[in-house]
């Protein structure tokens, strides 16, 4: 299976860049490498991954087999390992991170395991571990916080009672972090069931992954399919809505990830050659039916003929970034809801060009577990279960304000690209208008801001560059009519 390398994209930058001609004011953002950081060999050495920022700095939550690492990303280029904290066990293919205030919640879904609570105040030094207790979870699967409440998805409890072992399996539990450093248990959720022939039938048996944001919780809960609750009582949570009927649902949905402005759900079924899905739960915020019309506005895949399988998707602004096993990191645009289109991505397990496909199709789940896109900086971090932590960067307007826009109105050409001294800018506007100009590196810093106004018909600008000490820079021309991005090289 032939799939367009990363290294045309970089190469096809670089043309761009270089070239001299006129260009139509259009946006196409590409993924890039800043750097890698690998010290597992296998298939299987890492797992999930999360970010914090803190103290001016940014950093990545790296999980592996059997420890947690933590490093400084700050500069993208250059990624140190802070510190590294061992799991309570040492051979667990699955790892979870979340963050709250300035502490970073860590779960194993592998026995025995623990919760463990990690103070990231003290980095760039170190972290200091200030919980480690399996009281409230043996393993977990996941977690998920909303105001100071710890949501722990498919919680199990492993325990000896006067000599006789129990295992207890919750499908998810409510934990209190009014306290971040003495974590209090509140409630365990039950699933609901429906009665058929008289006998009981559950309608899942776990919660595999949650969002939950102000009291609702979206599960998506594998077979079973997604389930959204009200969780003002967490003693007596209120299903909502089940989604268990959808276009392209086959076996198991694994996560999803809600708009900012509540209007948008994306989940993903972990399936080969199942398709995300972006669904309109508008309904939910101005109804107390318990069965709103809630309906699907498009499906959208990357190499899904060829069974890829998407893993986590996450939601930033217009964009969706999704990790997706075989091919990476994968980026959409989700202006148009009923047209959900890929932008942008980046292959962190080329290993299954060779490897992980048969007879025209994927073969397993390896590759890319999770991504993290939420960096002020425009930083974008990944963690491939093979090829350890990625740190990417969007050479667009998109790594600086999360939107992804293309303009028809403007026609801007860069008059000399490398340049030396003032940057000369010709812009040709179909109407008078008003723009800005700026100019950042690639760590997301601004050098440069200004308004200008432009007649109808050509302007020439000429841009002071003086005192930019940077050598790759991103120019971003914002209008009424559109923005308009491109890379120039200071010599």
């Amino acid at each position: 299976m032939q799939k367009f390398s990363t290294k045309n994209f970089v190469l096809l930058g670089i043309c761009l860049m270089l070239g001299s001609t006129s260009l139509r004011a259009q946006l196409v953002p590409h993924l890039s490498l800043l750097s890698q950081w690998n010290r597992h060999a296998g298939p299987y050495g890492y797992n999930s991954l999360w970010g914090w920022s803190g103290n001016g700095h940014e950093y990545a939550i790296l999980g592996s087999l059997d420890s947690i690492y933590f490093f400084d990303v700050t500069d993208p280029t250059k990624p140190k390992l802070c510190d590294a904290r061992a799991g309570r066990n040492n051979d667990s293919k699955n790892r979870e991170f979340k963050t709250y205030k300035h502490y970073c919640y860590a779960v194993g879904d592998a026995f025995p395991s623990s919760l463990q609570i990690f103070d990231l105040n003290y980095l760039p030094d170190s972290v200091h571990k200030v919980y480690d207790n399996d009281t409230l979870s043996t393993a977990a699967h996941n977690l998920w916080f909303d105001h100071d409440r710890l949501y722990l998805a498919w919680n199990k409890k492993n325990y000896t009672k006067n000599g006789v072992p129990i295992d207890q399996v919750f499908p998810m539990t409510v934990v209190s972090v009014a306290n971040p450093e003495v974590p209090v248990f509140m409630a365990n959720l039950k699933s609901p069931y429906i009665v058929i022939n008289g006998q009981k039938k559950l309608l899942f048996d776990y919660v595999h992954d949650m969002f939950v944001r102000n009291d609702t919780a979206y599960c998506s809960c594998g077979e079973g399919g997604l389930y959204i609750f009200n969780y003002k009582n967490p003693n007596n949570p209120v299903l909502l809505q089940a989604i268990t009927d959808y276009e392209n649902f086959t076996v198991y949905n694994h996560s999803n990830y809600l708009s900012d402005d509540g209007n948008y759900l994306v989940f993903a079924d972990e399936t080969p050659g199942i398709k995300v899905k972006l669904f309109d739960v508008s309904a939910l915020k101005d109804t107390t039916d318990h069965d709103p019309a809630l309906n699907v506005k498009c499906l959208f895949g990357s190499h899904s003929d060829e069974g890829s399988t998407a893993h986590n998707p996450f939601i930033k602004g217009n964009l969706i970034f999704t990790s997706y096993y075989q091919d990476g990191v994968v980026v959409w645009d989700r202006t148009d809801p009923n047209n959900v289109k890929e932008i942008a991505s980046y292959d962190t397990y080329p290993q299954n060009d060779n490897v992980a496909v048969t007879n025209g199709k994927y073969s397993g789940l390896l590759g890319c577990w999770n991504v993290y896109p939420f960096f002020s900086s425009g930083t974008i971090i990944a963690s491939d279960m093979a090829n350890g932590l990625f740190v990417l960067k969007m050479d667009s307007v998109s790594a600086i304000n999360g939107k992804y826009i293309s303009d028809n109105e403007l026609n801007i050409k860069i008059m000399q690209n490398p340049f030396h001294d003032n940057i000369l800018m010709r812009a040709d506007a179909q109407q008078p208008e008003d723009i800005t100009i700026s100019i950042h590196d690639m760590l997301g810093r601004e050098w440069y801001s200004s308004r200008y106004h432009c007649a109808q018909g050509e302007s020439m600008i000429s841009i002071p560059s003086a005192g930019i000490d940077a050598n790759l820079l991103l120019l971003t021309v914002s209008s009424p009519s559109g923005t308009y991005s491109r890379k120039l090289v200071k010599e």
